[in-house]
């Protein structure tokens, strides 16, 4: 089972990679070298017209979990944002990679007690609530806009999970123009 966190990120020219750091392998570069664990980009979509990639992890015993890039709108730039899903589509972890947002507010997406809320979540549970909540997402206190792009961008990725689980979506070979996804 996994219980340590999931994703760590490289960039590599212009494509991320999603590289598994739960099983910390000393000196571990790519995602080949968790020998257990095999990556499979299952494709490529668009949230916000921003070319972003999903992929599924494998061990022997079969799916151990769904990786997703997604954008969210927020105040003053595009959030990218990473989310590891397990098999019943909870998240699992989530990491802003890239933002723009007002420093002392919106920053404030970076925090562990901020992204930690997303943990265990599932999409139905994706409602940005000012005040306290232990079921939805608590709103960042000045800046609920940022809150609100980071949930609807990690919302947008449950969703396109749940579609290309169900045949809905697919995905596009790797040299066509990837389309569909996000707002």
């Amino acid at each position: 089972p996994l219980s340590v966190s999931i994703v760590d990120v490289i960039v590599n020219g212009s494509k991320l990679k999603a590289i598994m750091k739960t099983f910390k392998k000393a000196g571990a570069t790519s995602m080949e070298e968790y020998s257990e664990f095999t990556p499979i980009k299952l494709g490529d979509w668009e949230p916000w017209h921003k070319h972003a990639e999903f992929y599924k992890v494998e061990d022997d015993d079969g799916l151990v979990a769904h990786i997703v890039e997604t954008y969210g709108k927020g105040y003053s730039s595009y959030i990218n944002i990473l989310v590891s899903v397990d098999r019943e589509g909870r998240i699992m972890k989530m990491e802003v990679l890239a933002h723009g947002e007002t420093p002392g507010l919106g920053d404030e997406i970076l925090l562990d007690y901020f992204k930690d809320q997303f943990v265990g979540k599932g999409r139905d549970q994706m409602l940005v609530i000012k005040g306290e909540t232990s079921e939805n997402i608590q709103a960042i206190t000045g800046a609920t806009i940022s809150t609100r792009a980071v949930t609807n961008g990690v919302k947008d990725a449950l969703e396109l999970l749940e579609k290309y689980i169900s045949g809905e979506f697919v995905p596009l070979a790797d040299d066509a123009k990837p389309e569909g996804g996000g707002h």
